[in-house]
């Protein structure tokens, strides 16, 4: 069964849509401040909910939010690599992004 988790970080958020079959999607992540760290410590939350429920994570590299503009797609592309997703498809869909589980073990 499906279902969709908001998950938080002060004022930044994400939305984990889990499918039931062992993946998840993530989408509308946004923090209203940029790069001072809301949207870093979000994700390392993602992640953490996405390993200890050992969920196969996609997302693509979209803009979100008000002052979202294409340029920022490349940035955001290497923003996700930072918490071990992927692009296993480069030349065909280069914002199209998966992330396996961790095998680390992460602190309730």
């Amino acid at each position: 069964m499906a279902s969709t988790t908001i998950i938080r970080y002060r004022s930044a958020s994400a939305q984990v849509h889990d499918w039931g079959n062992g993946k998840a999607s993530v989408s509308n992540v946004y923090s209203p401040t940029r790069r001072r760290g809301a949207g870093t410590k979000l994700m390392q939350k993602v992640v953490k909910f996405a390993d200890i429920k050992g969920l196969i994570l996609t997302t693509s590299a979209e803009p979100y939010g008000p002052h979202a503009s294409e340029k920022d797609i490349p940035w955001l592309v290497e923003f996700y690599k930072k918490f071990g997703f992927k692009t296993p498809f480069p030349n065909k869909h280069p914002n199209w992004l998966i992330r396996h589980p961790s095998q680390k073990k992460h602190g309730v």
